[in-house]
């Protein structure tokens, strides 16, 4: 063979190997990358939900219960992309091999199976505003606030509008005209806040009729008692320097306090009884601050103070409002627990944010971003015509919610 031939025969094998070398793959193709993808997401997925089904294990699983509704919003975006990624890819798919691959049909199935147990365990229909129709604008005008009771509607908060829900959202127009309105606000102002002026500008622009105050310490008590006085007459203080104070102050006439130490445990909470006005019966308002889910077992102590609150609505008898700092999800099982009573109908509490929206309050930095775990909680004889929510500037870790209650109607025959 000749040199020309040899030189002709490597440019052939060559250019052949350089044919093979474009063929062969050099690497992961997109289809590879986004199936890794979304399948990382599906196993990272379903750890946290095993993990969250631990929490009584350790006190660290339970920050996978926190966690459950952002992996929870991850695996439906992550499906829906997978559906997207697979609509775009359908067409060269099918020509190429005739079928979608089969991986990414497991990887469908595995997405559909964890988006139903997301859907059963975190319910986020009720985070859905349909309090947002103006009710009140349909059925008559709204009702009037409770006798002696000095704030209007306020500023509109952050997040909620106005609206009526629960079992009586359906109450006859005159039922609900001239009856009174209770709004009544919590907020955990933080053991460490030092901005007494922010947390006065707060309660003045809400106006609320009742403000529980959570971790009040001896200087919160100095700087913030006297100066409220006029506007609160009535109020109860139960200053700490450990985190664990509580306050209750109000402007309804002949209100009523009581210490109440939550299952026992040195955890403070306050109970006031709004009196009797015209139509009214008695009834009663619970601000709580139950232990933080932490190490040396206060996720067990934080249940038992929740099943304390659910036997005190029991054993109390009359309708109830309990507000406070309940450092759990309303996701939780410790919490839904809470809210069933005796589980035959007795002592049932309804959620105030059913209807109403997510109302994410801790930490307040992170806004929409994080967690609700600062709740108000009805029994069935009060209908909830406005929840809201806001996140102060500076000072506090969580944000302030806000419920307007009313009416409190007669126990059905």
């Amino acid at each position: 063979m000749t040199a020309g031939t040899h030189a002709e025969a490597n440019g052939a094998d060559r250019s052949k190997g350089g044919s093979i070398g474009e063929q062969l793959p050099r690497g992961l193709s997109w289809s590879d990358w986004i199936f890794r993808l979304l399948l990382s997401l599906v196993v990272i997925a379903t750890g946290v939900w095993v993990a969250s089904r631990l929490a009584w294990v350790h006190p660290l699983f339970e920050l996978s219960v926190h966690t459950l509704w952002h992996v929870g919003v991850a695996s439906f975006v992550g499906f829906a992309a997978l559906c997207l990624w697979m609509r775009l890819q359908a067409k060269r798919w099918f020509q190429e091999q005739g079928r979608t691959p089969l991986k990414f049909g497991f990887l469908m199935s595995g997405y559909c199976v964890l988006n139903a147990i997301f859907l059963g365990e975190l319910q986020p229909w009720q985070a859905i505003p349909l309090s947002s129709i103006p009710i009140s604008a349909i059925s008559g005008p709204a009702p009037s606030k409770l006798e002696g009771a000095k704030g209007g509607d306020g500023p509109p908060g952050v997040n909620g509008e106005v609206g009526v829900n629960g079992p009586h959202a359906a109450a006859d127009a005159k039922a609900r005209e001239g009856e009174g309105l209770l709004r009544v606000m919590s907020w955990n102002v933080w053991i460490g806040n030092q901005n007494d002026s922010e947390v006065l500008r707060t309660i003045r622009e809400r106006d609320a009729d009742v403000v529980v105050l959570i971790e009040v310490g001896p200087w919160h008590l100095d700087s913030l008692g006297e100066v409220l006085r006029e506007e609160y007459p009535l109020s109860k203080w139960i200053p700490r320097s450990d985190a664990r104070g509580i306050a209750m102050l109000s402007r309804v006439p002949g209100m009523e306090f009581r210490a109440v130490d939550l299952a026992a445990m040195e955890m403070p909470a306050i109970e006031g009884v709004v009196p009797a006005q015209g139509v009214h019966r008695d009834f009663r308002i619970l601000g709580v601050h139950t232990s933080s889910p932490n190490l040396g077992g206060r996720t067990a102590q934080r249940d038992q103070q929740l099943d304390f609150i659910r036997r005190w609505v029991l054993e109390s008898g009359e309708e109830a409002l309990v507000v406070g700092d309940f450092n759990i999800t309303p996701w939780s099982k410790p919490f839904r627990a809470m809210l069933k009573g005796d589980g035959l109908g007795r002592g049932r509490l309804r959620d105030t944010r059913e209807g109403h929206g997510f109302f994410a309050t801790w930490p307040s930095g992170l806004g929409w971003m994080g967690i609700p775990i600062d709740h108000g909680l009805v029994t069935d004889g009060l209908t909830v015509y406005r929840r809201v929510s806001g996140t102060p500037m500076r000072g506090s870790d969580h944000g302030w919610i806000e419920v307007t209650i009313g009416p409190i109607l007669p126990p059905n025959p």
